[in-house]
């Protein structure tokens, strides 16, 4: 683990991001401790991002100079100033990490989690997500998120779907980096919460790489559980986000 943990979870964070994008077929590129999609990608992912403590606003910004599309950057350590360029900033969740090893915890009553095994598996997870969550990409089409053969090849991806009476209701995933796994996608359908259900997705992304620290931005609804589980704030950055702009063929 880095002696900086913030830089932990954001090569855990980039490693996520570059993975899914290359899944989704989307080129990706990484320089000055800074990481991009070169081309407009998924709605629900960053555009892009800092993995180093000292990148530099300047080239991200010459990364983005020609894009209209809408653009999300996630700044780890709150150091890039993107003002300037039309982005505007707002407060990122915390950085939560944990060191290595399983989460011990009682198992949620009727809970049966299964790992994602085929490209049917990856549909019922994005399906559940977007349940849970109640957002819905704009013209989302089944593996918009997570196309399904591209994801299940990827060892480096473990998605977990969460079932009640077989019928999916939560989920989760790791993102198993060299440095870290990065947590994410932990939602739970509005009916299935407060079981204890949320923390059960969050140990079995966990328990897919117990041999590493454990990485994940914590939400208001799950900061408590995350907590509970040996989580620790270590930090927290900023968004920048500038809309659509018109292309030079409509100005």
């Amino acid at each position: 683990m880095s002696a900086d943990p913030v830089a932990t979870c954001a090569a855990a964070d980039a490693f996520f991001h570059l993975r899914a994008y290359a899944a989704l077929g989307i080129a990706t590129e990484e320089a000055d401790g800074l990481w991009w999609a070169v081309t407009a990608g998924s709605p629900v992912f960053c555009t892009g991002g800092s993995a180093g403590r000292h990148a530099s606003a300047g080239r991200m910004l010459t990364a983005f100079a020609d894009r209209t599309d809408p653009i999300r950057i996630r700044d780890c350590w709150a150091g890039l100033d993107l003002a300037a360029a039309g982005f505007s900033a707002e407060p990122d969740d915390p950085w939560m990490l944990r060191p290595a090893g399983r989460i011990a915890i009682d198992a949620a009553p009727g809970l049966r989690i299964a790992a994602v095994a085929d490209a049917r598996d990856v549909v019922t997870f994005e399906r559940t997500v977007i349940a849970a969550t109640g957002k819905t990409p704009s013209g989302h089409v089944d593996g918009a998120i997570h196309p399904g053969p591209a994801t299940v090849a990827d060892r480096a991806f473990a998605l977990f779907v969460g079932y009640l009476d077989d019928e999916p209701v939560a989920t989760s995933l790791a993102a198993i980096a060299p440095e870290a796994s990065s947590i994410g996608a932990v939602a739970v359908c509005a009916r299935a919460r407060r079981r204890g259900i949320g923390a059960a997705m969050t140990a079995a992304a966990v328990a897919s790489a117990p041999d590493r620290p454990a990485t994940l931005l914590a939400s208001d609804p799950g900061f408590g559980v995350y907590s509970s589980l040996g989580f620790r704030v270590v930090g927290r950055g900023v968004t920048w986000r500038r809309p659509a702009r018109p292309s030079v063929a409509e100005w």
